[in-house]
This record gives C-alpha cells, structure tokens and sequence, in this order.
C-alpha cells in the first residue's frame, strides 16, 4: 500500500515537530525506512504509522503540560 500525497504531507508536517531520531530509536524504527515511505521508495506504511503514534503521544504529552501551566496563569 502507498500513502496519498496528501498523507505524506500530513506525516512530513507531524514528524517536523518532533525529534524524529528519538521517536525512532524509542519504537525500534529506522529513519531511512521513514523517508523511503514518504519518498515513494518504499511501500512499508506501518512503520510510518506506528512513528506517528509515537509522535502524537509525544505531542500531546507536551500540549498537556503547556495548557496546565497557562490555566495556572
């Protein structure tokens, strides 16, 4: 299976905010197999899945602590 173009800009705009090294190397992924997917090279779409889940957790775990701080206010 290939991502849309309109996934691939969905993830490549997901894994810029975030430390896409760390998030690999937490899950046991490989970046270059990342970039293969969203370079077209490549057709192995769990990978990139699972390192956005890992991403969103992340993001969340960060927005979370921003927004206790700003009701803090």
């Amino acid at each position: 299976m290939r991502l849309t173009s309109k996934q691939i800009k969905a993830y490549r705009n997901l894994f810029r905010r975030v430390n896409l090294t760390e998030v690999c190397r937490e899950n046991g992924l490989k970046r270059r197999t990342i970039y293969a997917v969203l370079d077209g090279e490549s057709s192995n779409v769990d990978d990139v899945k699972a390192a956005a889940k890992a991403a969103r957790k992340i993001i969340r775990k960060s927005n979370g602590d921003v927004r206790r701080i700003s009701r803090r206010g």
